[in-house]
C-alpha cells in the first residue's frame, strides 16, 4: 500500500492529467458516444411524439388544464409547469426520467474509473510513474462533465428542431447536464469514503433514490420544501419552458463544486487503497460455511443484494401508492393514455400496474447484470486466480456467480411486486393485490435472465466487451417503454426481451408467439431456453479461454 503522509504540491498533484484524460476517453469512447447519440435521439423522439399527439395550442392547453390537477402525476413526473407548450409537455412526460438515466451513467463511469480502478490496482501502477495524486480524478471529472454538456446541448437542439421554444430548450438542456454533473460529484466523494467500488455504488445510488423520493414528496404538495432538499428538485426548479430560471442550476453547480473540493481534499490525505470509512476487522478465521465458491459469491454480494431488493420495494411502492389514480392520469393525457394502453389487454388501471411491473423488471435486470459482471472484477483483480488455484473448477466458480445473480434478480422482482401491491392495498384495501402484483413482476423473470445470459456469454468469449450488455439493456428498456410513443415498428420493438413476457395483470396469454400485451407461453418458454443456451455457451467459453 502506498501511503500519502501529507498533501502533495498542487502542481505535482495534477501531473499527468492530460494523459489520464486520453486514457479514460480511450477506454470509454464507445459507451460515451453511444450514450450521447442515444439520449439525444430519445429526446428528439419524445418531442416529435408529443408534437403529433398535441398538434394545436388548444390541445396543449387542455392537456395542461387537466394534468395540473393530478397530484399523482406531479409526484412521478415533477412540477406541472410549462404544460401548455410542446417543450414543457415533453419535459414533463419523459424529460426527468431521461435525467435519472443521465445520473445513473455518471455514477457508473465515475465509480468504475475512481474507486474501481484503485481497487483493481491499476491506479497504484499509474501513480507510481506519471500520474499525480489528483490526475485521474481530475481527468475523470473533465470527461463526465464534457459528456454531460454534450448531452445537454444535444437535447436542447433536438427540442428546438422539434418545434420547442429556444430559451426553454436551453434551460432544460442545462438542467439535464446539471443532474449528471451533480451525481458525478456525489460519486467522486463517495469513492473517497469507501474501500470498495460496491460501497461507492451503494452510496451514490442511494443518494439518487433518496433524491427522487424527496422530490416526489415535495412536488406532491404535502411537504413542498422537501423538493429543495433534493438535487433533482434543484434541476426541476429551473422550470424549463415556464419561468426559465437559472439560479437553481447555479445552486446545484455550487454544491457540486463543494463536493468535488471535498473529494480532492480527502484524496490528498487518505492512504491509497483505503477509504475514509474503514470497515471493522473481520474474524481471524473464516466461518465453515464460507468454504465453497458458492458461499463466497453469496457473501461478497450480500450487501449489494440487500440494496437492490430495498430499491425494488421502494420503486414498487412509489408506483403503487398512486395506482388508484391511474385512470384519471391516463384520461387527462393522450401521451399517458397511449403509453399505458400498450402494456396490457386489460383496463387502464391494469395497464398502469403492468407498466409499473415492467419498471421493476428493468431494475431487476440492472441488479442481475451488476451481480454477474462482478466476475470480471474478480478476474481483473486477481482474486479469481486465487480461488481457481484451489480444487474449485472454472464452471463451478462462474456458475456460483450466475446463480447468485439469478436469485438476486428474482428477489428484486418479488420485492418490487410486493411494494407495488402493498402500497396499493394500503390505499384501497384490496389485499389480493399484493400477491397479484408480485406475480406480475415475477412474470418478467425470463427476460431478466436472458440479459444475465448475454452478460455471461460476453464474459466467456469477449471479457473486454462485457460493457456492451449495458447498451443492449438500455436500448431494450427504451424500446419497450417508449416504443409506442415513438411510433417504432413492431419488428424493432419485438427485438426487446421485455416484449415477450406476460404483461400482468389483465394480459391475454395466447397459444402462439406474440409480443407485448399478447405474449404467449410459447414465447416465455423460448426465452427460458434461449437464456439457458446462451449462459451455457458463455460458461463453456470461459472454461476454454485464458484467465487474465
Amino acid at each position: 500500500m502506498t501511503t500519502t503522509s501529507a498533501p502533495a504540491a498542487p502542481a505535482r498533484a495534477f501531473t499527468g492529467t492530460t494523459v489520464a484524460l486520453r486514457l479514460i476517453l480511450r477506454l470509454e469512447r464507445t459507451l460515451l458516444s453511444v450514450w450521447i447519440v442515444a439520449t439525444v435521439a430519445l429526446v428528439a423522439g419524445v418531442a416529435f411524439g408529443i408534437a403529433a399527439l398535441y398538434p394545436t395550442a388548444a390541445d396543449r392547453f387542455s392537456y395542461g388544464a387537466a394534468t395540473s390537477t393530478i397530484v399523482a402525476s406531479h409526484a412521478l413526473n415533477g412540477p406541472p409547469v410549462g404544460l401548455t407548450s410542446l417543450g414543457g409537455i415533453a419535459v414533463f412526460e419523459a424529460g426527468w426520467y431521461i435525467a435519472l438515466a443521465v445520473a445513473a451513467l455518471n455514477i457508473v463511469v465515475v465509480a468504475r474509473h475512481s474507486r474501481g480502478a484503485e481497487e483493481l490496482g491499476r491506479l497504484e501502477m499509474l501513480r507510481a510513474g506519471l500520474f499525480g495524486t489528483h490526475a485521474n480524478l481530475a481527468a475523470l471529472l473533465a470527461v463526465v462533465v464534457g459528456t454531460d454538456l454534450l448531452v445537454g446541448a444535444g437535447a436542447a437542439t433536438a427540442l428546438v428542431v422539434a418545434g420547442a421554444g429556444v430559451e426553454g430548450a436551453v434551460v432544460f438542456g442545462a438542467a439535464l447536464a446539471t443532474v449528471g454533473v451533480t451525481f458525478a460529484a456525489v460519486t467522486a466523494l463517495a469513492a473517497q469514503l469507501t474501500e470498495h467500488v460496491r460501497g461507492t455504488y451503494a452510496i451514490a445510488f442511494s443518494t439518487l433514490g433518496v433524491a427522487f423520493a424527496l422530490r416526489a414528496i415535495g412536488d406532491a404538495g404535502s411537504v413542498s420544501f422537501a423538493s429543495w432538499l433534493s438535487p433533482l428538485g434543484w434541476a426541476q426548479a429551473a422550470h424549463a419552458f415556464a419561468d426559465n430560471r437559472w439560479w437553481p442550476l447555479f445552486l446545484a453547480w455550487s454544491v457540486s463544486g463543494l463536493l468535488v473540493v471535498g473529494a480532492f481534499s480527502i484524496e490528498a490525505r487518505r492512504d491509497h487503497d483505503a477509504g475514509l470509512l474503514r470497515p471493522r476487522p473481520g474474524p481471524a478465521e473464516g466461518a465453515p460455511g464460507l468454504a465453497s465458491a458458492g458461499a463466497l459469491a453469496r457473501r461478497s454480494y450480500r450487501g449489494p443484494a440487500i440494496g437492490w431488493v430495498v430499491a425494488g420495494v421502494g420503486l414498487g411502492a412509489a408506483f403503487g401508492v398512486v395506482g388508484a389514480d391511474a385512470e384519471q392520469m391516463a384520461q387527462s393525457s393522450a401521451a399517458a393514455l397511449e403509453l399505458m394502453g400498450g402494456f396490457t389487454t386489460g383496463d387502464l388501471v391494469d395497464s398502469y400496474f403492468a407498466m409499473a411491473a415492467l419498471f421493476v423488471a428493468i431494475l431487476a435486470s440492472a441488479g442481475a447484470l451488476v451481480a454477474v459482471l462482478r466476475t470480471r472484477v474478480e478476474e481483473d483483480s486477481g482474486r479469481a486466480d486465487t480461488v481457481l488455484a484451489t480444487p474449485v473448477s472454472r464452471l463451478r466458480w462462474l456458475g456460483s456467480h450466475v446463480l447468485v445473480a439469478g436469485i438476486v434478480s428474482a428477489l428484486v422482482l418479488v420485492g418490487g411486486g410486493l411494494g407495488l401491491g402493498g402500497a396499493h392495498a394500503l390505499r384501497t384495501g384490496e389485499a389480493g393485490a399484493v400477491a397479484e402484483m408480485a406475480g406480475a413482476a415475477l412474470a418478467h423473470l425470463p427476460a431478466v435472465w436472458l440479459f444475465l445470459a448475454v452478460a455471461v456469454a460476453l464474459f466467456g468469449f469477449a471479457p473486454a466487451r462485457t460493457s456492451l450488455v449495458w447498451i443492449l439493456f438500455a436500448w431494450s428498456a427504451v424500446v419497450t417503454i417508449l416504443g409506442p410513443t415513438l411510433r417504432l415498428p413492431d419488428a424493432v420493438q419485438d427485438l426487446s426481451p421485455f416484449e415477450h413476457t406476460p404483461r400482468l395483470p389483465g394480459t391475454a396469454v395466447l397459444g402462439s408467439v406474440g409480443s407485448g400485451a399478447s405474449t404467449s407461453l410459447v414465447a416465455v418458454a423460448l426465452l427460458v431456453i434461449a437464456a439457458a443456451v446462451v449462459a451455457a455457451a458463455g460458461c463453456v467459453g470461459f472454461d476454454r479461454r485464458d484467465v487474465r
